[in-house]
C-alpha cells in the first residue's frame, strides 16, 4: 500500500492500517525478561525471528517465531510459529499463550463491520477468515483525487493459545497470514494462495527472492572489519525493502509511489507530523536513486516513473507561479500536489531546487541504463518541461552580477 495517504494538502500522510499481524507470544522474549531467547533480523532472508528454549531439563521445548512481509506475495505479512519438544518421549501438553490482539482502529480509514467466511488451507480444513474493508477519510487534493482510497484487510483466525499435544508429534507449526490491498479480489486471491501452501513452501517462495537478490547484489568492504560490512548490507536491505521485487510486480502489478527519507511512514496518530509522512523529497533523487540505479535499474525506473506519472500536476504547479514547464513540489505524496506541512509555507514556495534534483535523477538513470526507449517515451518530455521551467525562472541581472540569475531561491 505504498500509495495510501490520508489528509488534505500539508496534512497528507501515510494512512495507518491496523496491523493484525502484530503477534507476540507470551514467552518473555520480546521484552527481554527471558535470557534463553535470540532475536534476529535476518537481512539475508528478509525476516525477523524470535527463538527461545523453555521448560525444565526433562521437559524442555523450543519455540521459533518468524514474521516477514512476503517478497513474492507482497500484499501479505506472514507469521509462522514452530513449537518443538526437545525432551525424549511424550510429556504433558505444551501451551504457548498469545498476547491479546491490538485494537482494529484507525483514524485514517473508516472501516465497515467485519465479515467472516471460510477457505480451504494446506491442513485440509476450512479456516475462518476475517475481512474488513473501508476507505480513507480525506482526499489529498480535490482537484486531482476525486474520491478517497479503498482498503481491504483480511486475516485468518488467531487463537488465544497454541498447543503441542503431549501424545502427538514432536513438533507442530502454525501459520497466520494478513493480506492488504485496495482491491478486495486481489487481497483474497493472495490470502487463499498462501493458505493453500505449507509453511515451508510459503517461506521458500519468500527467501528464494531475497537469496537471488543477494547473489547478484553486494558491496564488499575491506580493511574496516565486520561492522562496516554489516552496515553497508543493512543500508542496502533497508533501501530495497521499500520496493516490490521485479518478479512479484510483473506477476501482479500494482500502484507504486515514491521513496521517502524515512521509508514507510508511521501513519496516523498525533506524532505523524514529526516524521516525513512517507513523502518524497529531494532526498529521493539526490541520495537514494543513484545508489538504487547501480543496485538494479529496475528500482530507478520505478522512481522516475513516479515523477513522470505526476508530470501534469507539476505543469499546473509551475503555471500557478506564472512559470512555464514543470515545477515539482517540495514534498510529494499520492497526487503530486504540494504537501509540505502548514508550518513551513516558505519552504514550499522557495525550495525550487527539487525540480533540479528530479532532473539529476533522470540524468543518473539514463547514464546507468542508456535506455533510449524510456528516453523517447517519457524522459525527453520531462527534461524539456524542466528546462522550460528554469528558462522562465531566470532573469538577467543588469545592475548586479551582469549574468542570468535565479532570484528568490
Amino acid at each position: 500500500m505504498a500509495t495510501l495517504y490520508n489528509g488534505a494538502g500539508g496534512l497528507s500522510h501515510r494512512a495507518r492500517i491496523p496491523n493484525v499481524a502484530n503477534l507476540r507470544l507470551q514467552t518473555g522474549c520480546y521484552d527481554g525478561t527471558t535470557a534463553t531467547c535470540t532475536l534476529t533480523l535476518n537481512t539475508a532472508q528478509g525476516l525477523f525471528q524470535v527463538e527461545g528454549v523453555f521448560g525444565v531439563p526433562n521437559s524442555s521445548y523450543r519455540v521459533v517465531h518468524r514474521v516477514f512481509p512476503h517478497a513474492f506475495y507482497r500484499r501479505l505479512i506472514v507469521n509462522q510459529v514452530l513449537i518443538e519438544r526437545l525432551s525424549e518421549g511424550t510429556g504433558p501438553d505444551i501451551v504457548v499463550h498469545l498476547s491479546p490482539p491490538v485494537p482494529f482502529t484507525s483514524e485514517d480509514i473508516r472501516f465497515q463491520p467485519a465479515r467472516t467466511f471460510r477457505v480451504h488451507s494446506s491442513s485440509s480444513f476450512r479456516e475462518i477468515i476475517y475481512q474488513r474493508c473501508g476507505r480513507t477519510v480525506e482526499v489529498e487534493s480535490r482537484t486531482y483525487q476525486p474520491e478517497t482510497r479503498p482498503v481491504c484487510v483480511l486475516w485468518n483466525h488467531v487463537p488465544e493459545r497454541l498447543t503441542l499435544a503431549g501424545d502427538g508429534d514432536r513438533k507442530v507449526s502454525f501459520q497466520f497470514v494478513m493480506a492488504v490491498d485496495g482491491d478486495e479480489v486481489v487481497a483474497r486471491k493472495e490470502l487463499r494462495t498462501a493458505l493453500l501452501q505449507s509453511a515451508e513452501e510459503l517461506l521458500r517462495a519468500h527467501t528464494s527472492l531475497w537469496g537471488s537478490f543477494w547473489e547478484r547484489t553486494d558491496i564488499l568492504t575491506t580493511g574496516s572489519g565486520e561492522p562496516l560490512q554489516r552496515t553497508v548490507r543493512a543500508s542496502i536491505f533497508y533501501l530495497v525493502s521499500n520496493f516490490p521485487f521485479e518478479e512479484s510486480y510483473r506477476a501482479s502489478p500494482g500502484p507504486f509511489g515514491g521513496l521517502s527519507p524515512t521509508g514507510l511512514g508511521r501513519g496516523g496518530g498525533a506524532s505523524y507530523l514529526d516524521d516525513y509522512e512517507g513523502h518524497s523529497f529531494w532526498d529521493t533523487e539526490i541520495w537514494m536513486l543513484p545508489v538504487l540505479n547501480l543496485i538494479d535499474p529496475w528500482y530507478g525506473r520505478l522512481l522516475v516513473n513516479y515523477r513522470s506519472r505526476l508530470l501534469e500536476v507539476a505543469n499546473d504547479l509551475a503555471a500557478d507561479g506564472s512559470y512555464a514547464g514543470a515545477r515539482f513540489p517540495w514534498e510529494s505524496g499520492y497526487t503530486g500536489v504540494e504537501v509540505t506541512q502548514p508550518c513551513c509555507p516558505e519552504v514550499a514556495e522557495y525550495q525550487h531546487h527539487i525540480t533540479g534534483d528530479v532532473s539529476y535523477g533522470l540524468r543518473h538513470h539514463f547514464a546507468t541504463t542508456q535506455d533510449l526507449v524510456w528516453l523517447q517515451e517519457s524522459g525527453c518530455r520531462m527534461v524539456q518541461e524542466i528546462a522550460d521551467f528554469w528558462l522562465s525562472r531566470l532573469s538577467f541581472n543588469y545592475t548586479g552580477t551582469g549574468q542570468y540569475d535565479i532570484a528568490g531561491e
